[in-house]
């Protein structure tokens, strides 16, 4: 299953996010970038996300990246 593009109010906010990266199928460090991690997950309404974040600390991630995931995301992640 594979999400629709999200734009403008459509994007995914905090809620989506942090339960996208609570109910994670796939993170991966993302080659040839140092400290740059790929994940799927499922927002609230069961829709996959791509996220992409830097681990700040043990307990702590920025995430810089986060919309409907992609085909080409997911089969970059061999999913």
């Amino acid at each position: 299953m594979v999400g629709k593009p999200m734009f403008g109010n459509d994007m995914p906010n905090k809620d989506n996010i942090l339960c996208a990266y609570s109910n994670r199928i796939c993170d991966a460090a993302i080659d040839g970038l140092p400290e740059k991690y790929a994940v799927i997950g499922f927002d609230r309404a069961g829709n996959p996300l791509e996220l992409m974040y830097n681990p700040v600390d043990d307990n702590t991630i920025s995430v810089f990246h986060a919309m409907g995931a992609r085909k080409s995301f997911i089969k970059m992640l061999g999913l």
